[in-house]
């Protein structure tokens, strides 16, 4: 078993694999169902089925690289029990996107459109407690559920600490990653911003809120990663 520096050097590596494995099947999805929804600067949001497939593109590089990583380097990093972890991650991650989207029909307001819904005035405070709400919502459906199937047979006291402690550290990373972006490029970050063209002409650029969805994305699968592998 892959342990000590190695190990985190490895999920590190093995994180960004999975972020752009991400980036590629959300691309590709969005192409192969004829969707809009790209980095999530747009009006609309994916819910229902759509979220679930959203959720999908997040646990399967998640399911898949670190089994992988083990067949090429011929080094072990993942549990007896990984499969069957994945298999309730990616079952609670997909009720969880839901959760914080909706869905369509029947019409149910998810999270996100309660708590932050597309195109509201700028409020900074309101999108950290989004990014928190993300944090929760994601790694105690993703990384909480992975933990506690894997850790033993049977529940533990010693396996659920193991568990809410991997959990907290992860959504820690998520959320510091992401409320860092919205401060570091507030507020072109959360809202669109009006920029002067070169020909003195002006519009409104949304580009940093898109990054901002590209950056948190990434971020998303690194946490996710070590949450599972450290």
């Amino acid at each position: 078993m892959v342990s000590g520096y190695e190990r985190i050097l490895t999920a590190l590596v093995l994180g960004g694999l999975a972020a752009a494995a991400y980036g590629i099947l959300w691309s590709a999805a969005n192409k192969w169902f004829n969707w809009s929804y790209g980095e999530g600067a747009g009006p609309e949001l994916p819910q229902g089925w759509h979220a679930a497939v959203l959720s999908l593109c997040t646990t399967l590089p998640l399911t898949i690289l670190p089994p992988a990583f083990e067949f090429i380097a011929k080094k072990h990093i993942v549990l007896p029990l990984h499969y069957r972890g994945s298999a309730f991650m990616i079952l609670t991650a997909a009720i969880a996107h839901v959760l914080l989207y909706g869905t369509r029909t029947p019409r149910i307001k998810g999270l996100r459109a309660r708590v932050d819904p597309p195109g509201s005035p700028l409020d900074f405070w309101r999108a950290v407690q989004m990014e928190a709400i993300y944090a929760t919502v994601h790694f105690v459906s993703t990384v909480f559920v992975y933990q506690i199937v894997v850790g033993s047979e049977t529940i533990t006291t010693v396996s659920l600490w193991i568990a809410i402690e991997k959990t907290i550290i992860s959504g820690l990373v998520f959320f510091t990653g992401a409320c860092s972006y919205i401060v570091c490029r507030y507020p072109s970050s959360l809202v669109p911003v009006l920029i002067t063209r070169s020909d003195g002409s002006t519009e409104m650029n949304d580009r940093w809120v898109a990054v901002r969805g590209v950056v948190n994305g990434a971020i998303l699968m690194v946490a996710f990663t070590i949450g599972i592998l450290l």
